[in-house]
């Protein structure tokens, strides 16, 4: 991979953020339950390209690393990653880190299914109660069980979350046929009748099992009901399948 080229690091201040024009960003989870402290999900990151209709979110890992659906960041943007952040509309205790593409390692296969990148931070980060790492680890998940994903939400500004029920393969098989992989994806939907739906601009948020006592990230958002009504299940990539690639990832890169 090449070298990271950073452009630049700014701690985002509001007076910092009003003097640059960022744009808001705008994930999006319909009918979320405000999350009230970043320390309900102090490993999501927004993910914004300045100037560009791409919105979306990413969990911290590692330090030095953040996963997202690569879809997000398959194009030569440069890349505004904002960490601790609460508010959509306000940088108070956020900061942001900017990359640009050569940060950035996609999945080395072009499927459709593999649609997961690793973004390469140039400071490693420091760990705390509003910044820390996602466990991830091979789970053995369970038809029915309760899942939760972090994002913003389309009738707040604040940190949403959304709590979903995970689908068996047959299930997930009955929405989508042929276009589900029960090796590499998994599919939601909303848990019995909050009817809390991901929806477009919040791809690449992670999945979590056994939150909040033992979260651990199984999932990366990648499509859902464009209507975001809800008639179709939310379908993420299955993390089990691809540990092995993301720690070699974080180990020799």
């Amino acid at each position: 991979m090449a070298s990271v080229k950073v452009y630049f690091l700014t701690l985002s201040l509001i007076a910092f953020a009003i003097a640059s024009g960022s744009a808001a960003i705008s994930s999006r989870i319909k009918n979320g339950t405000p999350a009230d402290t970043i320390e309900r999900f102090p490993w999501h990151v927004s993910i914004h390209a300045p100037g560009k209709p791409i919105n979306c979110s990413g969990t911290i890992i590692n330090k030095r690393w953040v996963l997202t659906a690569q879809s997000c960041v398959k194009d030569n943007h440069l890349y505004e990653l904002s960490f601790s952040r609460l508010y959509q509309d306000s940088f108070n205790g956020s900061f942001s880190l900017t990359v640009d593409r050569t940060a950035i390692v996609d999945y080395p296969t072009q499927y459709a299914y593999d649609n997961l990148a690793m973004i390469k931070l140039p400071i490693s980060l420091e760990v705390s109660k509003v910044v820390a790492l996602a466990k991830f680890t091979a789970v053995n998940l369970v038809d029915n069980s309760l899942m939760v994903m972090a994002g913003f939400g389309n009738q707040t500004n604040e940190l949403t979350f959304g709590m979903f029920r995970l689908l068996s393969t047959k299930e997930c098989k009955a929405a989508y046929g042929t276009r589900y992989n029960e090796y590499l994806q998994l599919c939601t939907e909303s848990w019995d009748y909050t009817n809390q739906v991901p929806c477009l601009n919040n791809e690449g948020g992670g999945l979590f099992v056994n939150w909040p006592t033992n979260p651990t990230l199984v999932g990366i958002f990648v499509n859902g009901d464009s209507n975001c009504n809800g008639k179709l299940p939310a379908i993420y990539t299955k993390l089990l399948t691809y540990l092995d690639w993301i720690n070699d990832v974080i180990r020799y890169q």
